[in-house]
């Protein structure tokens, strides 16, 4: 039947589910290009331009599920790639949503470390290193979170971060023209040299540089709720692609303009010492920083078992366990868990990890995916067989090659800038 959610709160969640932490690295992803205030146009050209490419795919992806009446991302591809190709294709899926949510929970603990240890440096910690703050956080709440197997009522803590996203929006705002980080300001002095304001000559120009394209993945990584799509078309109230188009259309320009401001406030502040989690760059001794830090690390500390489990099941499906014991599901866990803390705790540069995600699993799921099961669907249906819906299946091919040509440039450049 049709859903009940209306318009309105279709987009407040949409922006919600789009709008994350992953936002806080766009400074530093201007930072990997350019150096001085002039980056600043061509980045938001690019967040615009990916908003309306995400829009589309996003948009995509609600019409498959319209047709074929899928309720899931996975089941909208087993109804068109796997009807038309044969159901082995449909381990790309399980492989993409595991590596997703691995990547996912990767840059979760980063940024669980960044928000933390100046949170406890407050409290008098202050001989805490980053690597045992995020031992405590696991051992202490993220492992006992992630054991624990009913996670519904944890979704509610995870809504505290849009305050701590609407507080460290504040935040950049009133401290770019309030000066307090420019040379004398009233938290200059606490900044170590790796996060004091730098700028330099590389402007506009510097965006035609290969390194633009961490900024890029990094956006990949920012728009994408696409795995959500089919849940927000059926939960609309009298879902027609038209109002649906609506939801979508104002949610992810609502999503490029938070990310306009952040982006730009955030580097016009910086610069070229723009951290991967701009909250890194403000003083521990900033009360507003530290709102907006308490307001993310609450928000992605709920937020972790959601999407480890996510991961964890889909990884265990994945080899042909969907009912395994409590004793599996608990050493599994265990597993993961430090493999992905050790991964956060040898590399622990946000930036990389979020350009990584984007450039692959994001790719997939936002243009490679929408655009096979598309082209399928055409194929099996011909009730949709039309010259528009043709020429569209092209478009979406176009869509696909751009976002693999990009995601394999942004994984070379990506892995180059971090390691040589």
């Amino acid at each position: 039947g049709s859903g009940t959610a209306s318009i309105a709160n279709e987009i407040t969640n949409l922006v919600k589910n789009v709008v994350g932490s992953g936002g806080l690295s766009l400074p530093a992803g201007i930072a990997a290009f350019g150096n001085a205030p002039g980056a600043v146009f061509p980045s938001i050209v690019v967040i615009l331009v990916m908003g309306l490419i995400n829009a589309y795919s996003f948009s995509l992806i609600g019409r498959v599920c319209s047709v074929t009446k899928s309720k899931t991302y996975s089941q909208a591809w087993d109804r068109t790639v796997g009807r038309r190709y044969g159901r082995k294709f449909n381990v790309f899926v399980g492989l993409v949503v595991t590596g997703k949510a691995i990547l996912g929970t990767w840059s979760f603990s980063i940024v669980i470390t960044s928000t933390c240890q100046p949170l406890v440096q407050l409290i008098g910690l202050t001989s805490l290193t980053k690597p045992q703050v995020l031992l405590g956080v696991t051992g202490l709440i993220l492992l006992p979170l992630s054991l624990f197997e009913r996670l519904g009522s944890l979704a509610f803590f995870s809504m505290i971060g849009q305050a701590g996203t609407i507080v460290t929006i504040f935040t950049m705002i009133l401290r770019y023209f309030d000066g307090s980080y420019n040379v004398g300001g009233k938290y200059y002095g606490d900044l170590s040299a790796d996060c004091v304001p730098l700028f330099g000559d590389k402007g506009a120009q510097a965006f035609f540089s290969p390194q633009s394209l961490v900024l890029i993945s990094i956006l990949s990584t920012g728009y994408i709720a696409h795995y959500n799509a089919p849940r927000y078309f059926f939960e609309l109230k009298d879902h027609t692609t038209g109002r649906f188009n609506v939801v979508v259309n104002c949610s992810f320009l609502l999503a490029a303009l938070t990310y306009v401001i952040v982006s730009s406030l955030g580097f016009l502040t910086f610069g070229e010492n723009s951290q991967g989690f701009i909250l890194d760059n403000y003083s521990f001794r900033d009360p507003l920083a530290t709102a907006a830090r308490a307001g993310v690390a609450l928000s992605v500390i709920f937020a972790y078992p959601l999407l480890f489990h996510g991961g964890r099941d889909s990884m265990l499906a994945l080899f042909g366990q969907d009912n395994p014991s409590t004793w599996s599901l608990r050493i599994v866990t265990v597993v993961l868990l430090s493999v992905v803390t050790g991964l956060a705790i040898s590399v622990n540069d946000l930036t990389f990890v979020l350009s990584l995600s984007g450039a692959t699993m994001s790719t997939l799921l936002i243009y490679v995916f929408p655009a096979f099961m598309f082209g399928a669907l055409v194929k099996n249906c011909t009730c949709i067989h039309t010259y528009n819906t043709n020429w569209e299946v092209k478009e979406s091919l176009w869509m696909m090659w751009f976002g693999a040509i990009v995601g394999v440039l942004g994984v070379a450049v990506t892995v180059a800038r971090t390691f040589f």
